[in-house]
């Protein structure tokens, strides 16, 4: 479940610099300046949580995956369950974890916890489509559909800041996620002691 709610944030976060052409003259003109945006982002977090009622809210007992993303190999996942924690750290193809604020350890180094070429494969079946705008927090944002290739399942509505094109939040029946502190001088990620 962990595994999968990350591939699926970072997919959504990876496709703003591949999205496909193609869909319809609108969406291709919002997929140029979201993907224009994308390539000045250095770093960013952002925050997961499976929709209130779902499976996977069940799975989770109210839990939340927190991520802090420093482009192109460093990434920091906190997951909180009912009170646990995990923390994992990925820097330049190392993983480290900690459980409950314990000891750090060091996992081998044939471990990844995601790999380029499984966003790629996901990257580019993904179909992406224009909607209206919507209203977040008081202010209007852009929106947009995302879904893989033909199937219903798995479409997620993302929004984005529409002076920025920065991505707000993404929501689907699996989750809820939320992007903030793009290129912030707060987004550090060391080694782990």
């Amino acid at each position: 479940m962990k595994r999968c709610f990350a591939l699926c944030a970072l997919a959504a976060v990876f496709t703003l610099s591949r999205l496909p052409a193609g869909a319809d003259p609108e969406s291709d003109a919002l997929n140029a300046k979201l993907a224009s945006a994308w390539q000045g982002v250095k770093s960013f977090k952002f925050t997961m949580q499976p929709p209130a009622g779902s499976d996977a809210a069940a799975s989770l007992h109210g839990g939340m995956i927190t991520t802090t993303m420093v482009l192109p190999d460093k990434m920091e996942v906190v997951l909180e369950i009912s009170g646990v924690s995990s923390k994992n750290v990925v820097l330049n193809g190392q993983t480290w974890n900690q459980m409950n604020r314990g000891e750090w350890r060091r996992i081998p180094s044939g471990f990844s916890m995601f790999k380029q070429t499984d966003a790629t494969k996901y990257i580019d079946q993904i179909v992406v489509k224009t909607l209206p705008d919507e209203d977040f927090n008081g202010k209007k944002v852009g929106a947009y559909t995302s879904s893989v290739g033909s199937a219903k399942t798995g479409v997620s509505v993302c929004n984005y800041d529409k002076t920025s094109y920065l991505l707000v939040r993404c929501h689907s029946a699996m989750a809820f996620v939320l992007f903030s502190d793009f290129n912030s001088a707060s987004n550090v990620i060391d080694v782990p002691n």
